[in-house]
């Protein structure tokens, strides 16, 4: 069954996105995405949009809080935790392996993958259009990561995350 909703998720990620011109239409599209999605996300809480060409694989090891989106072909590997709230923009990337390359005598292609490294996203973070979220990163609530920044390491709440690498450029205010 779970192989059935993964084929029809895949048909449902071409569908058109949100931002199309018939809103209604493409608004119902997100929908069936979004329930697809359920049936192969570990743990989705309510409300979450899943936008055009979305990708997380089997889906396995994703945690999605309630009222967060998957922006527009996103991709996203497991393990990772999102949290409620999570604004994404289009292309981003989240990423939980990479290739090992320590070894000068074999071809980096035949060296293999480093073990995955869980991602935890935070509450009330904004995710900037084709920014990369490298291994092991930690992104406290309140963040914004900029446009196109390659992120690694872990960041406090209501931090600013800009640039390759991504350090902090500013804090957040509390308001209360």
């Amino acid at each position: 069954m779970r192989y059935l909703y993964y084929c029809l998720y895949r048909i449902a990620r071409l569908l058109p996105s949100s931002s199309a011109s018939h809103w209604p239409l493409c608004s119902f599209y997100t929908v069936i995405r979004s329930t697809l999605a359920r049936k192969l996300i570990e743990e989705m809480g309510p409300c979450v949009g899943v936008e055009q060409g979305a990708h997380f694989g089997s889906g396995k090891g994703i945690k999605i809080g309630a009222r967060s989106s998957l922006g527009i072909d996103c991709n996203i590997a497991g393990p990772c935790s999102i949290g409620c709230d999570v604004l994404m923009g289009p292309n981003v990337k989240i990423k939980t392996l990479n290739h090992r390359f320590s070894r000068t005598d074999i071809p980096i292609l035949k060296q293999g993958v480093s073990p995955t490294r869980p991602i935890a996203i935070g509450n009330d973070v904004w995710l900037g259009d084709s920014c990369i979220i490298l291994p092991g990163t930690v992104i406290g609530d309140g963040c914004i990561v900029g446009a196109g920044s390659v992120v690694r390491g872990e960041f406090p709440p209501m931090a600013i995350i800009v640039g390759n690498p991504a350090q902090i450029s500013a804090m957040r205010e509390h308001r209360t």
